[in-house]
């Protein structure tokens, strides 16, 4: 299911043709959170009790973000000295 949502086959892909081995890809995990909270909220935001600013700021975003495509993934090469 993950696999499918975040379109695997495509960065498996990108990965093969640039010559990167698959343990060497990173994959930004921000968008994926928030395209399931997003995706979720209705579902769980009465369950949601916001007591923090933080908290309503959540719920808030994840109400009003637009989703993540992920059959366009954009990828960026970083450099060794990010990872050290």
């Amino acid at each position: 299911m993950i696999r499918d949502r975040i379109s695997a086959e495509i960065i498996e892909n990108f990965a093969a043709r640039e010559g990167y081995e698959h343990d060497r890809i990173f994959v930004n995990m921000i968008p994926i959170i928030i395209g399931s909270g997003s995706e979720f909220i209705n579902e769980l935001k009465p369950h949601i009790h916001a007591t923090t600013t933080e908290a309503e700021h959540f719920v808030f975003h994840f109400e009003n973000v637009e989703q993540a495509n992920f059959a366009d993934p954009q990828f960026v090469e970083l450099t060794s000295t990010v990872f050290g």
